[in-house]
């Protein structure tokens, strides 16, 4: 489950958060188990009388259980392998991805936008790094992904070959931002 997140540990910190989730060792985190684990951060703390005690759980949030990592940096390589083979799966052409990822469907896809597919599929990253991945991503630094920078980026990887952007409607693929 935490590969399909795109959650990478180590043994030991995996190990350590198997024992915070299921302190019993039974190899099943029961619902009482979950919501001492998370209900403080899910939930400030009730369950809304679902264990049968009325009330709030006695848990430490668990960003005091677990030690802080920053997050990794990503290689452009790994981020479109990441990202290809996610929408690969979830999309039948790249047209349809970039639909969906252009969230105010302004017909293109703005760096925060950007930022929040990747976040979405668990590709957490630096500032820094974020801005070296969208000189590559955004190539002609205009702040904006267009369809055509998408399908260069992304349609050969996902279906063999880009989408042919002349047969397109209803999308900027000129890559002018008009």
């Amino acid at each position: 489950m935490l590969r399909g997140l795109n959650i990478e540990m180590e043994d030991p910190d995996f190990e350590a958060v198997k024992r915070m989730v299921d302190p019993d060792g039974s190899g099943q985190i029961t619902y009482n188990e979950f919501v001492q684990t998370f209900g403080a951060d899910i939930a400030g703390g009730m369950d809304a009388g679902l264990l049968g005690t009325g009330g709030a759980v006695a848990a430490e949030s668990t960003s005091k259980m677990l030690p802080f990592k920053p997050p990794p940096d990503w290689s452009i390589k790994k981020i479109t392998d990441t990202l290809t083979k996610v929408m690969t799966t979830k999309y039948k052409s790249v047209q349809a991805a970039f639909r969906t990822v252009d969230f105010d469907k302004s017909g293109e896809i703005d760096h925060g936008e950007f930022r929040r597919l990747m976040a979405g599929f668990n590709i957490l990253m630096s500032d820094a790094n974020f801005v070296k991945v969208m000189k590559v991503i955004d190539p002609d630094g205009s702040g904006v992904i267009t369809y055509k920078e998408f399908n260069d980026r992304f349609g050969r990887a996902m279906y063999g070959s880009a989408d042919d952007t002349k047969t397109l409607t209803g999308l900027n693929t000129s890559g002018d931002g008009k």
